[in-house]
């Protein structure tokens, strides 16, 4: 794994009565990286477990910023968190706004305001790697997890550094998706992904219709009454805006058929052709992303991995541009929430 550079000099932290403690651990918290070697994601776990993660969040936002620009994700254990609401509070002590999830390929619920399900998707099925809305033209800077419950067996959030990603990947897949970008194409209707109520959140077609317009970016093709096609194209690596590093930022790999396991890509391409498949991926002018190039992205996600067990009360908060997270199938009791955070329109120079 490519090692980051740690920052030379960092601002102390700080109690949670706000008393000024020196040096990289104080006497609330231990600060480590979740596995030896690994740079990403920290662990900071509380001396004392009545610690209150929002109170030592508030007084150590600076540092667990800096932190998070440098890991790209932490995760907070031990920490007295006790409910989705009290996690809704922890968020709204660092952000200043929630993301919502308009334009959604997976479904979820909303538990209350800004709060969702990780997905509900059947407990069976992997969710590829990915970060929130890398296949649109605007993100959140940040994504929270909380384990309300975690599951009986298995049901682990993978987290891969999209920054090790992209340059672990052969430069002439970096330059395709770069130059090309990616066009994601989605059928929906009768027995056809997500309904386009679900995924734009409106409840009326001509609402939906003029947002798309206004928006710009995606294109609404009504076939029929019971189908439409929806179309656009996004960034295929960007530049973060405050590292300025290089990240592999897109859902190709996640939209593909090939994605699908063979019975199931066969069965689709049998019953409605590529055209009209629930979803699909191609290069930003419609040429078909070579099958060798996608296997090789999803091998160096399962390569950069790193992997944990969920325990409760576990808080996971990652850079959404420089991590990438998924899921693994569970048996039993997973419950994890999920909240978006920072919404960012970003300016063209980053998407070079």
């Amino acid at each position: 794994m490519v090692r980051l550079p740690k920052p030379r000099s960092l601002p102390p932290l700080k109690g949670g009565g706000g008393a000024t403690i020196s040096g990289s651990l104080d006497s609330l918290v231990t600060i480590n990286s979740l596995e030896k070697g690994r740079e990403s994601p920290l662990i900071i776990k509380p001396r004392n477990p009545g610690l209150k993660l929002e109170h030592w969040i508030k007084d150590n936002l600076d540092r667990i910023n800096r932190e998070l620009l440098l890991h790209g994700g932490i995760l907070f254990r031990g920490f007295d968190v006790g409910s989705i609401e009290n996690f809704s509070g922890i968020i709204k002590t660092t952000s200043s706004s929630f993301a919502s999830y308009k334009d959604q390929h997976t479904p979820r619920s909303r538990l209350i305001d800004g709060i969702y399900t990780s997905t509900d998707y059947p407990a069976d099925h992997v969710v590829p790697f990915h970060s929130e809305n890398s296949k649109n033209q605007t993100w959140p800077k940040k994504i929270w997890f909380y384990c309300a419950s975690p599951p009986d067996q298995d049901g682990e959030t993978p987290i891969a550094d999209n920054r090790v990603v992209y340059r672990k990947l052969p430069e002439n897949i970096r330059e395709a998706f770069a130059k090309r970008n990616v066009l994601y194409r989605r059928n929906v209707g009768q027995h056809l992904g997500l309904p386009l109520n679900v995924i734009f959140q409106e409840a009326d077609y001509e609402t939906i219709q003029r947002n798309i317009e206004s928006d710009g970016s995606i294109h609404l093709d009504h076939i029929n009454d019971e189908h439409v096609r929806i179309e656009h194209v996004a960034q295929g690596v960007a530049r973060h805006p405050e590292t300025n590093e290089m990240v592999w930022f897109n859902q190709a790999h996640l939209f593909h058929v090939s994605g699908l396991p063979l019975d199931v890509a066969a069965t689709l391409l049998e019953t409605f052709g590529e055209m009209n498949l629930p979803s699909n991926a191609y290069f930003g002018d419609a040429e078909c992303i070579p099958d060798e190039m996608l296997e090789a992205i999803r091998t160096t996600f399962d390569e950069v991995a790193v992997t944990f067990s969920w325990e409760q009360d576990d808080v996971l908060l990652l850079d959404n541009m420089l991590m990438s997270h998924g899921r693994r199938p569970y048996q039993g009791g997973r419950k994890i929430a999920v909240a978006m955070t920072e919404p960012f329109v970003p300016d063209q120079k980053i998407m070079l």
